[in-house]
């Protein structure tokens, strides 16, 4: 959600369980859908499941990409990388 109040209200009503389901069907119709790395990451890093190398691979090359602009994000993403 862009807005930041949906988000909060979403997020606040979801489980946890409900909102890594949720990153996870986003990342896989995000990738179907043929969308830049960078936005499937902003969901795999929620949701890649551990041994996930798919996962992992998307998320250190989307860090690449990022990383001179906003490389607090592509730190994250790394970290989301090794744990997938």
């Amino acid at each position: 959600f862009r807005h930041p109040v949906m988000r909060t209200a979403v997020n606040e009503t979801l489980g946890a369980g409900a909102r890594l389901a949720g990153h996870a069907a986003a990342a896989r119709e995000l990738a179907r859908a043929g969308a830049p790395l960078t936005l499937r990451a902003q969901h795999l890093a929620h949701a890649a499941a551990s041994g996930d190398a798919d996962a992992a691979a998307t998320l250190r090359e989307a860090a690449a990409t990022v990383r001179r602009q906003a490389p607090a994000v592509a730190a994250d993403w790394l970290l989301a990388a090794r744990r997938a």
